[in-house]
C-alpha cells in the first residue's frame, strides 16, 4: 500500500489514481494525526508521500502541537522523523517529501531533514503531469513502475 498524506485531498486524488492505475493500493489522510495512526496500525506499507505544510488534528487532541510544528508548515517532517524514530527499520528508504513551497527557509529545513533521513524531496510545481511525478517517485523508491 502506498500512504499519501497531503490535506488537499482533490488535488492528490490524480496522484492517487496514477498510483491505482499502475497496481497498488493507496490511501490518503488528510492530517498528520490520521496518518500516525494508520502507519502504526498497518503492517503492508511499501510507500508513505508526505506534503511538508501539513494540518493536524486540533490540539488537544494532536501529536502534532502548534507551536512545535511552526504553525503546522513543518508536520510533514515532524511526521517523518517520528515515523524513523518509531521504525526506523520498518520505514527506511520508504518515506517522500512534498511540497510546493517557494519560501526559502522552509525549502532550508525541508532539505535538512532529506539528506539527514536520506529522504527524497520533490516539489509538486517541477512536474508537469502526475504521470511524470509518480515515475520519478516510484523510481526513488525504487519500486517498480507498476504491479500489474
Amino acid at each position: 500500500m502506498i500512504i499519501i498524506v497531503d490535506e488537499d485531498i482533490v488535488q492528490m486524488s490524480s496522484l492517487k489514481t496514477e498510483f491505482q492505475f499502475r497496481g497498488y493500493s493507496v490511501e490518503m489522510v488528510s492530517n498528520a494525526d490520521d496518518a500516525w495512526d494508520l502507519i502504526t496500525k498497518d503492517g503492508d506499507i511499501e510507500l508513505v508521500i508526505i506534503d511538508v505544510m501539513l494540518a493536524a488534528k486540533p490540539s488537544k487532541e494532536s501529536r502534532y502541537k502548534r507551536e512545535a510544528t511552526r504553525d503546522y508548515s513543518i508536520t510533514g517532517i515532524c511526521l517523518a522523523e517520528d515515523i524513523l524514530e518509531q521504525y526506523l527499520a520498518k520505514f527506511s528508504k520508504k518515506l517522500v517529501y512534498l511540497s510546493h513551497t517557494n519560501e526559502n527557509g522552509l525549502l532550508g529545513l525541508i532539505d535538512k531533514s532529506s539528506r539527514k533521513n536520506n529522504i527524497p524531496f520533490f516539489r509538486k510545481r517541477n512536474y508537469s503531469s502526475d504521470m511524470t511525478l509518480a515515475d520519478e517517485i516510484l523510481h526513488k523508491a525504487k519500486l517498480p513502475l507498476s504491479k500489474k
